[in-house]
């Protein structure tokens, strides 16, 4: 979950954004997306303002979009060494 947490960051703006869609980093950010996004998360580790939008905004539609990561992740083509986009 750790790991998660931290591709998380670092593709919403902190550096990994600029590596490209088909990159490693996007390929394990699927990968881990899929084998947890249905684990409780402990407590200590949530912030109420992020839980109640995961509630509200992707829980009631939570099937169709994992289906929708599992297609993309399954047809996108990964390159582990492709460069940056600049």
């Amino acid at each position: 979950m750790d790991h998660f947490f931290i591709l998380q960051r670092g593709l919403g703006g902190r550096g990994l954004e600029r590596s490209s869609e088909g990159s490693g980093y996007n390929n394990l950010f699927y990968k881990l997306f899929l084998d947890l996004y249905n684990t409780e998360i402990p407590e200590k580790y949530t912030r109420s303002e992020y839980d109640d939008a995961w509630q509200t905004r992707y829980v009631p539609h939570l099937d169709a979009c994992v289906e929708f990561i599992r297609r993309v992740h399954a047809t996108r083509p990964y390159d582990f060494n492709a460069p940056p986009r600049m």
